[in-house]
């Protein structure tokens, strides 16, 4: 189901004072988002779900992800990783094009949408539920296109 340096570098991860682990708690939700929404998935896609907000919120670098996992979950993990240059949309678009990647932000928005994780419905967490309908409109509708081409 999952590689097995999974825990490895989970055990590295920050946690709350509580001694939660925020980043990992969401992984295991798009996980199980995408397992509901796309059935079982290979073990690289499965830990790549996990994974995917790490390189981003520089827990884990891009070279050490070489050291312990192999180049599919690598090479999604970094299609999922938003690159300090691009625009939000710019992100979205490329994402759309990994097919795999595009499954695991679907269920990564969903999760991020859930009006439950809100403190509050402040004009920016409003602004911020937009932005993401707008993107998971656009990659449902580019996983569509690409089913259908299939």
């Amino acid at each position: 189901m999952f590689d097995p340096a999974l825990a490895t570098c989970l055990d590295r991860l920050p946690t709350t004072e509580s001694g939660e682990h925020p980043l990992v708690h969401h992984g295991f939700e798009v996980y199980s988002l995408l397992l509901h929404f796309f059935g079982e998935q290979p073990q690289s896609v499965s830990t790549a779900a996990v994974m995917h907000d790490l390189v981003e919120e520089r827990v884990i670098t891009p070279g050490e992800l070489t050291i312990d996992f192999d180049d599919e979950t690598v090479g999604l993990v970094l299609a999922l990783t938003r690159r300090n240059t691009e625009s939000y949309t710019d992100y979205i678009i490329r994402v759309s094009y990994n097919r795999d990647a595009t499954r695991i932000k679907i269920c990564d928005l969903i999760h991020k949408m859930r009006m439950d994780r809100l403190e509050e419905l402040s004009t920016y967490n409003v602004a911020r539920q937009r932005k993401y309908a707008k993107a998971l409109d656009r990659l449902w509708g580019a996983l569509v296109r690409v089913d259908i081409v299939e």
